[in-house]
């Protein structure tokens, strides 16, 4: 993302991180929670913010939010899945 201002929102009750730019959703996800562990049920990005890292910027917002609540991770996901296969710094708090 290069000279674009963005910013991460957390919608609780709709269990929902989204990604906005200027005024727009570009990027989301969505998981629920079972006992100590957020499940990435789905990620989202519109075809044309695509190939920026947006999602990659979600998934860190989920992390911040699981670590501040002690909570686990279980990606579900297809994107979610292999960002953390990528990222083997975050596996102490993913459940596969």
């Amino acid at each position: 993302m290069s000279k674009e201002r963005y910013r991460i929102v957390h919608d609780p009750r709709a269990r929902r991180f989204k990604l906005i730019i200027n005024g727009i959703e570009a990027s989301h996800v969505i998981y629920k929670v079972q006992e100590n562990t957020i499940i990435i049920i789905s990620t989202y990005t519109q075809p044309q913010y695509r190939g920026r890292g947006l999602a990659a910027h979600l998934m860190r917002a989920i992390l911040s939010f699981a670590k501040e609540r002690g909570l686990n991770i279980k990606p579900v996901c297809n994107y979610a899945v292999r960002f953390f296969k990528k990222h083997p710094e975050y596996k102490h708090l993913i459940r596969w």
